[in-house]
């Protein structure tokens, strides 16, 4: 099963390295390495050899694009940023790059770059990227473009679930990661499974056979928590 954690927001790249090897030992065969913020960007760029020896175990390997004080606009800002995460990409040649598409101003900035991209539905707090009928539009703009099903968004948007299977029957042949985690009103929008009343979640999963990433707020949790949310996870959805 390609169940894994992401390496979360970092401030030292031995963080990233104790992170990548404690979800070796879980058995995980899937990652995803986090570039959120410009501090981030510039830390695995200056420790990018240690970064693509630590995942290069992992059998898949996903990268999650920025997502705080960025946008993919026609500014030299943008381009610059962009050129920097491509060349990281080159080096780590994941699967999927993931993106969120209410960032997306100028759609020329992301088609200059051959990227394999994945954009994710978003949550409750968006204004796009929340339905099929809003996700339309942005596989018009990029036709290659795959799709991240994040299942903590879906449970933002409708308890039932049902629009989990709306997407899956809509976008399935797009579909190429799944980001699951848990919610809890008035707390961070990912925690842990074990910690929250979220099982619903875990049983809309549409398939076991694609790469799995738990987005339990990783920076905030200890070793422990992390050994408890992936074996809760297990005995939920194993067969």
């Amino acid at each position: 099963m390609l169940l894994g954690f992401p390496t979360g927001h970092i401030t030292a790249v031995t963080q990233l390295i104790e992170r990548a090897a404690l979800y070796k030992t879980l058995g995980c065969k899937t990652i995803e390495l986090g570039i959120y913020t410009l501090q981030e960007l510039q830390l695995i760029e200056d420790n990018i050899d240690q970064v693509v020896t630590a995942l290069s175990e992992f059998a898949v390997i996903s990268v999650h694009a920025p997502v705080k004080d960025f946008r993919y606009d026609s500014s030299p800002y943008s381009h610059e940023f962009c050129g920097r995460v491509n060349r990281i990409i080159g080096k780590l040649k994941p699967h999927i790059v993931v993106v969120h598409p209410q960032l997306i101003d100028d759609v020329n900035v992301l088609a200059s770059y051959d990227w394999p991209l994945g954009i994710e539905n978003m949550d409750w707090r968006k204004t796009t990227g929340r339905f099929p009928t809003e996700l339309n539009p942005w596989f018009k703009r990029f036709p290659k473009a795959k799709m991240v099903l994040d299942l903590n968004h879906v449970y933002t948007q409708d308890r039932t679930m049902a629009l989990a299977k709306d997407l899956w029957d809509t976008f399935h042949d797009r579909i190429q990661h799944i980001h699951l985690s848990g919610f809890i009103d008035g707390q961070q929008p990912h925690v842990p499974f074990y910690k929250s009343s979220c099982d619903r979640i875990l049983e809309s999963l549409p398939t076991l056979a694609l790469p799995m990433i738990l987005e339990i707020g990783i920076a905030h949790t200890s070793e422990n928590d992390v050994r408890r949310e992936y074996d809760y996870v297990l005995s939920k959805i194993k067969v």
